[in-house]
């Protein structure tokens, strides 16, 4: 019903899905209408990159709009999932040719105890309660094999099925697209039918996409992780997490991030894998002719290769590993390819299991069925317990910090890649803060748009003084050590909890005066400031190297000093004596930098362009109108359009991305020379 300690304190993923999914009820209808504008507070942003399923999100806010409050309707969702899972496994049983009762209740068993769907739920917390939508994987199998053998699949079951998919969550989307293309190259090997079949594929893949982005208004972009949160070789046939072989069997993770390739068939599932290879290698059961089946088998081994990446293992040990960048970024959208495997692990256990209750004898087919089923059963009791203890505990938050009665505005700063540990205390208190009817100026997303960077939006929420009104909170050991209290702006006051640092001003009454971080120092005029002396003048996006140079490290690089002295209406002239990184040797990097003071501002500033040769010491001049009284902080941020991985330049370097190297800066009266 969505009233247990799970919705209460929710881990991590489901904080930050059940965030868009309140605080979409609790706007007006606008356009697109999937925008909530108190997440990213006043631009606002699409609910579907907070994966807080569209649909059912859009049926919560028409129930909201009658009940005048918010629902919950995800604890109605995933009782719908579990529900459907086996309808949707005895479907595809069926479509197999298997429709004897025996048959239906295995496959239900066997769909219901699947340890790729039960690890959605429970497993370490992961919390990813829209993908627990297996039911649309069974689903899309089963129409694809009655599409190409025939009978009772037709394209526009596909477009519907494709669409209910998408504004669920944009994964299973990308699962079902390729089932899609089977029945079109049966088609195409039959040469009959071609025509329609290319016509219904592209309908079922273009409609649903763009129906997406016209009314989420976004559809987000890539990200890293394309090769690390793989499939492991072994994990479908060795037991992890099982109640057959021992419930503390990790799972098998070469990288850290392989737990989202969890693909174990399960006891039983081994076992009627088993069975029907023996069926078939002693000549009692033969396959369908290959021109039916050669198309499943292409989709399902070009999944299977990309659950496995460019940089496969088999347990612990490298079997592939490619370095390469140009697959990594085109892969991105799907950086969690493990979870492609899975219509491959739904059919390497369904189909087998229709060869043996078809082609093995009576009464031997219902005894390894029915063996089949409750060593399988028995076999998922750890990750089933691992599911009631995730829907019956909430996290405990004891030793956080509780938002202020007269808060107007969170802002939360967590750094950019950060870990979900350090993430979760920080979901959470979003979730508290829309509860409270507060607005957000910052959501984390699972797709970033493309115009909106994380660095952009954490350099911000750093160095920019505090809003009235506004609370911010900043979690994590990187936040919370960058953080300056200075920038933030007089009468600013903090409080420190467990897991994260609240600031907020003067009004905030009973908090302590901020004195946190180092000092932002004055630069005066004529004054070079060169090798580890500019430490203190560097804010957002610098990495330091060996011999005290300092790379610019992603988008943005900033710098931050006091104002010097100057007569009325004078400029400044800020001197960098820098190298650009170009993507090529020898080719410049372009940069644009702006300058101002560190407060929050509608009007935007003026921008400069620059180029850095590649490679060489140049100086740049840039020119900084008055920003405010002597002793008053002036922000120069320097954006990098188009940052340089490391690995396309072939160069060593101790950034992720470069741009820039500062060797030295010099701040000049506006009517000095040029340098």
């Amino acid at each position: 019903m969505g009233t247990g300690a799970v919705w209460h304190s929710p881990p991590d993923d489901l904080a930050q899905n059940l965030t868009g999914h309140l605080a979409f009820q609790q706007e007006p209808w606008q356009w697109p209408p999937l925008l909530a504008r108190t997440l990213r507070w006043p631009e606002g942003v699409s609910i579907a990159l907070t994966d807080s399923n569209p649909l059912v999100s859009v049926l919560a806010k028409l129930a909201a709009s009658v009940t005048g409050r918010p629902v919950n309707l995800f604890g109605a969702w995933l009782g719908l999932c579990l529900v459907l899972q086996p309808v949707a496994a005895v479907y595809l049983v069926r479509s197999l040719g298997a429709r004897s009762l025996e048959a239906a209740l295995a496959a239900s068993v066997l769909a219901l105890s699947f340890p790729a769907l039960l690890a959605r739920i429970g497993h370490e917390n992961l919390g990813h309660i829209n993908l627990v939508g297996h039911f649309l994987v069974l689903l899309g199998l089963g129409w694809s094999i009655r599409m190409v053998g025939g009978s009772r699949g037709r394209w526009w079951q596909a477009v519907a099925l494709a669409t209910v998919a998408i504004f669920i969550h944009p994964f299973l989307f990308v699962l079902l697209c390729p089932l899609f293309a089977a029945p079109l190259i049966a088609c195409v090997l039959a040469r009959r039918g071609v025509a329609r079949a290319l016509a219904g594929f592209v309908a079922s893949t273009a409609i649903p996409y763009g129906l997406f982005a016209f009314l989420a208004g976004v559809t987000g972009g890539g990200d890293f992780g394309y090769g690390h949160y793989s499939m492991n070789l072994a994990s479908p046939f060795w037991p992890q997490r099982s109640g057959m072989f021992g419930p503390d069997l990790p799972v098998i993770d070469a990288t850290a991030g392989q737990y989202e390739g969890l693909n174990y068939l399960g006891a039983g599932g081994l076992l009627l894998l088993a069975v029907a290879v023996w069926l078939l290698l002693s000549g009692r059961a033969t396959l369908p002719p290959w021109r039916l089946w050669i198309g499943h088998a292409a989709v399902l081994l070009v999944l299977a290769g990309m659950a496995v990446t460019h940089k496969a293992y088999l347990g612990p040990w490298p079997v592939v590993s490619i370095d390469a960048y140009i697959v990594e970024r085109v892969m991105g959208p799907v950086r969690a390819s493990g979870r492609l495997f899975w219509p491959v692990a739904y059919l390497l256990a369904i189909v087998p299991l229709a060869i043996v209750a078809q082609r093995m004898r009576q009464p031997w087919a219902v005894l390894v069925l029915a063996v089949a089923a409750l060593l399988q059963w028995v076999d998922a009791a750890p990750l089933r317990a691992a599911v009631q203890a995730y829907a019956t505990t909430g996290v405990d938050r004891s030793g956080g910090v509780a938002l202020p009665a007269r808060a107007t505005l969170l802002t939360s700063v967590s750094s950019c890649g950060a870990p979900a540990p350090a993430t979760g205390p920080i979901d959470r208190l979003r979730l508290d803060a829309i509860r409270a009817g507060i607005p957000l100026s910052d959501v984390r997303m699972s797709r970033e748009p493309a115009q909106r960077s994380c660095e952009g939006v954490t350099s911000d929420a750093l160095e920019l003084q505090l809003r009235p009104g506004e609370v911010r909170a900043y979690v994590g050991d990187k936040a919370m050590a960058s953080l300056r209290g200075a920038l933030l702006g007089p009468g600013a006051r903090c409080r420190r909890g467990q897991a994260m640092i609240l600031c907020a001003t003067d009004p905030m009454t009973g908090w302590e005066m901020s004195e946190l971080g180092g000092a932002v120092l004055p630069l005066g005029l004529g004054q070079v400031v060169e090798g580890d002396a500019l430490a203190p003048f560097l804010g957002w996006g610098w990495v330091r190297d060996p011999v005290a140079r300092y790379w610019s490290n992603g988008p943005r690089a900033v710098l931050l000093f006091r104002m010097p002295a100057l007569q009325d209406g004078a400029k400044l002239r800020l001197r960098l004596e820098a190298e650009g990184i170009g993507a090529r040797e020898g080719r410049p990097n372009r940069v644009l930098a702006s300058a101002g003071p560190n407060v929050w501002s509608a009007a935007p500033q003026a921008r400069q362009e620059l180029t850095l040769a590649d490679a060489q010491v140049a100086p740049m001049a840039l020119e900084i109108a008055p920003v405010g009284e002597p002793g008053s902080i002036v922000r120069v941020v320097i954006q990098i359009p188009e940052p340089v991985d490391p690995r396309v330049r072939g160069k060593p370097m101790p950034v992720r991305w470069a741009g820039i190297r500062l060797h030295r800066l010099t701040v000049l009266p506006g009517d000095a020379a040029a340098p």
